[in-house]
């Protein structure tokens, strides 16, 4: 597996095309890719960026694409590139895969917003402090 870096708006698009809700795109944004055999199979899109925090946003085709060392560039950018002290995860309540990755991974559930996701179902707001991620990530900001 490789990382696509530099590819921002290739791999946004890819993203936006496989989530529900993503109207108008993401905006000002930066977004890291992971393929397999020249193909993408993952993309995280980070946006909404204020200063100290940002929203990341993500899909993917297989689970493969999720290793310590993917995890570790995935989350170290925001903390050591953007030097964010927080990121923020909004996912439907009923994406069971996605709500349990980010609970594994750390975020914490930190409010609901009813009916938010499409008019139906609930939108949740998860987030993860710099200080939770650090199991994730190279203190060094090297990976």
């Amino acid at each position: 597996m490789n990382f696509v870096f530099g590819q921002d708006h290739v791999v946004a698009n890819w993203v936006k095309q496989r989530l529900d809700g993503i109207v108008n795109g993401f905006g000002l944004c930066t977004a890291i890719g992971i393929e397999e055999n020249n193909q993408l199979i993952a993309g995280v899109v980070y946006h909404d960026y204020r200063r100290f925090s940002i929203q990341i946003s993500m899909a993917s085709e297989t689970p493969r694409w999720c290793s310590r060392r993917t995890l570790s560039v995935l989350l170290g950018y925001p903390f050591h590139r953007c030097k964010v002290e927080r990121i923020t995860s909004c996912t439907a309540k009923n994406n069971r895969r996605l709500r349990s990755l980010v609970t594994r991974l750390g975020f914490k559930l930190e409010g609901t917003i009813r009916r938010g996701f499409d008019g139906r179902h609930d939108l949740l707001i998860y987030g993860l402090l710099k200080d939770e991620a650090a199991k994730w990530i190279d203190p060094k900001g090297t990976t």
